[in-house]
């Protein structure tokens, strides 16, 4: 069975680094380019570093936690 509260709980700076490589920190979230569009300019996709919530403000899609952005950064 996979724990995903532990995934989640796991939420780390390294973490997001690794699957959203060419983002940035900008305060309590980290701003990227998404990985499902062909668009190469950072900014309306965001994931917080607080509670690994993360959003693409340009389609409107959005998920609630780490293992949602995993999901979305593997297809």
């Amino acid at each position: 069975m996979i724990d995903f509260n532990r995934i989640n709980d796991a939420l780390s700076l390294d973490l997001v680094r690794k699957w959203l490589p060419n983002g940035k920190r900008e305060g309590h979230e980290w701003v990227s380019v998404n990985p499902t569009r062909a668009d190469q300019s950072a900014g309306s996709f965001k994931v917080s570093l607080k509670d690994g919530k993360w959003s693409d403000f340009a389609t409107g899609d959005a998920g609630g936690d780490m293992v949602s952005l995993w999901a979305t950064c593997k297809g």
